[in-house]
């Protein structure tokens, strides 16, 4: 016979049996919702193109040999670290249960076949896998679907912003880089004339041995068709108008690649920058809202917005000779100092030893 007792223990037993059948179901779950590759066996190395579609652009990226190009620009050369930085990430993302099963959540989702935030076509052992990327869903987590399928992933490690749907994004930007300081010349030829800007640095001062002083500030002279520009003696070279000159030539980054079969025999200007080691001469054409150039002696062209080289090709006596105004006001002493109108100083002697003698004088 059951006392109450035996039924208080049977009920323990039973309390105990549908806790461990919880937690085996439990366990059950949690495994089937481990992680697993999404693109199990990629191999970033062994991708030979990379399409990037996205913003109303198309970026095609090939491999050739060890070295990557922009297809899509002209074959201009692509910097391979930045297209190896991008596809890395791929053979890391994985995913447990997805997000999303119908595609009728696609589009919300940014990972539908017609509206999507980047589309991937990535092409491995002839073989190319199209994914989508979307949406950012939750931290640091972006919807991700196969073509092909459905579903939809929230996958972590990964950015659209990764591939970028612009050629100069894949390329070093940077197409002429040459250290001011090394600038000896410039020379603009345009509409058959020639305008040339030189640099001229100043001897060294005699000094200490151990301390040798600085170099004086660099001056320039300019010629027009090889023709002296004379200054009158309240004139000199504007530095003003110099410095984005010299700026903007030492350091040309693209807006684009271009075509470097365009047709430079009568191009509308040319600029030759004269440095130490030799010449850097560069044909300049109109390009609508941009600058068509290419440098001699390589093979790719670029566009530029004109602004970066307006400077440059403006260059004429009007823009490079300053001369101050007849009624800019004389300079005026420190407060407290008397104001010497202009009167030269004797050498050696600074206004601040006439402010000390004037306190002096005060004093006594």
């Amino acid at each position: 016979m059951l006392t109450r007792f035996h039924k208080i223990l049977l009920g323990a037993l039973a309390v105990q049996l549908l806790l461990a059948v919880v937690l085996h179901l439990r366990g059950d779950s949690h495994a089937a919702a481990k992680e697993v590759s999404l693109l199990p066996g990629f191999d970033a190395a062994k991708v030979v193109h990379l399409q990037v579609v996205g913003e109303g652009h198309t970026v095609d990226l090939t491999k050739t040999g060890a070295a990557w190009i922009v297809a899509s620009s002209f074959n201009y050369p692509a910097d391979a670290s930045k297209v190896s930085d991008a596809l890395s990430p791929l053979a890391k993302i994985a995913a447990a249960e997805p997000i999303a099963t119908k595609s009728d959540r696609h589009k919300q989702l940014k990972v539908d076949k017609d509206d999507f935030t980047r589309k991937l076509i990535i092409t491995t052992d002839g073989k190319p896998t199209t994914l989508f990327i979307g949406t950012n869903v939750g931290s640091h987590r972006v919807a991700v679907r196969l073509d092909g399928s459905d579903n939809v992933y929230a996958v972590g490690g990964l950015t659209a912003t990764a591939f970028g749907t612009e050629a100069r994004e894949w390329v070093d930007a940077q197409y002429v880089s040459i250290p001011r300081d090394e600038i000896t010349s410039v020379k603009v030829e345009k509409g058959g004339h020639t305008t040339e800007l030189t640099k001229s640095t100043p001897p060294i001062e005699q000094g200490s041995a151990a301390v040798p002083p600085p170099p004086g500030p660099a001056s320039y002279s300019a010629t027009i068709d090889g023709v002296p520009i004379a200054l009158a003696t309240d004139e000199a070279i504007d530095t003003v108008t110099v410095d984005p000159i010299l700026n903007n030539l030492a350091n040309i980054t693209m807006d684009s690649p271009a075509d470097p079969k365009r047709d430079a025999t009568a191009p509308l200007a040319t600029i030759t920058v004269t440095k130490a080691s030799g010449p850097v001469v560069l044909d300049v054409n109109d390009a609508g809202a941009r600058y068509w150039v290419r440098q001699r002696g390589r093979e790719q062209a670029i566009e530029l917005d004109k602004a970066r080289l307006d400077a440059v090709l403006g260059m004429s006596r009007e823009k490079l000779v300053h001369k101050p105004s007849k009624d800019a006001p004389p300079p005026q002493a420190p407060s407290g100092m008397p104001n010497l109108d202009g009167a030269q100083l004797p050498p050696g002697v600074t206004p601040e030893m006439l402010m000390q003698q004037l306190q002096q004088r005060q004093g006594q």
